[in-house]
């Protein structure tokens, strides 16, 4: 892999001199995988590295492994998470001592062979900004009150909210297709992300999304039938909505646009 460093400095660079606010690089092979967060202008890379539940079932990463992955700086916030942490890139030489960090953390970590081919999948994007504060306040409150008129203050700032719907493979943003992370009852189950962190979390090397209101959201998981919808799965902060209710949210949105 080492015949692959002049490449992947490239594509790091890459991060910080064009794209927008949310640029990605997926760099793996079929042993592990690492990721690298930039945005146009900064100083500075996100690294992600594979860990936690995103390791395969029969997959447990040793002590000596571990050493390795935090002597570079990389830290998990929970035991199910990858291990991240941020690099300069501002110098020369920065892009190459990342490149090189991403190679060594596949062949040492991750036991890549140094003749297995290296994968690398760049994205460059902008990404809207989400604020969720109002959401997360009426969710927290209804832990607490849990009764009907706290539920329905959450059930109005999911509609009122801006939300990122992850889609099935293929869907178009005019035509969005919810994504099925689960099945339930024989039904898919959906999820909507309240913020940017908590979807990569979910998933470090990305998923297609769309960003759409709640009131154009929950038609939509009627209409394709989701036996739930997850908020923010495995985030700080979220909850699950079975079919009944996104049938009563609905039914809700219907009234407010006069829609029979």
């Amino acid at each position: 892999m080492k015949a692959e460093l002049p490449r992947l400095t490239r594509r790091v660079e890459d991060l910080v001199r064009g794209g927008g606010n949310a640029n990605r690089l997926v760099v793996e092979t079929d042993a592990g995988f690492v990721v690298l967060r930039g945005a146009r202008g900064a100083d500075a890379v996100q690294v992600e590295a594979q860990g936690g539940r995103h390791l395969p079932a029969d997959r447990r990463l040793s002590a000596e492994q571990v050493r390795v992955l935090t002597d570079a700086g990389l830290r998990q916030a929970s035991a199910a998470q990858c291990f991240r942490g941020s690099l300069p890139l501002a110098a020369p030489g920065d892009a190459e001592r990342v490149a090189s960090l991403a190679l060594h953390l596949l062949s040492t970590v991750y036991r890549s062979l140094p003749d297995e081919p290296l994968r690398l999948v760049h994205e460059a994007g902008e990404r809207p900004a989400l604020d969720d504060s109002r959401l997360v306040a009426a969710m927290t409150h209804l832990s607490r009150a849990r009764d009907a008129a706290a539920r329905n203050k959450v059930y109005l700032a999911l509609c009122r909210a801006h939300l990122v719907l992850p889609l099935a493979e293929g869907a178009a943003d005019d035509d969005p297709i919810p994504r099925e992370i689960d099945r339930l009852a024989d039904l898919p189950v959906a999820a909507v992300f309240t913020d940017w962190d908590t979807l990569d979390a979910f998933a470090p090397r990305g998923l297609p999304t769309v960003v759409l209101q709640g009131f154009d959201i929950f038609p939509l998981l009627d209409a394709h039938r989701v036996a739930s919808v997850q908020i923010n799965p495995r985030g700080r902060v979220g909850g699950e909505l079975y079919r009944n209710e996104i049938q009563t949210i609905t039914d809700g949105i219907k009234r407010i646009r006069g829609v029979h």
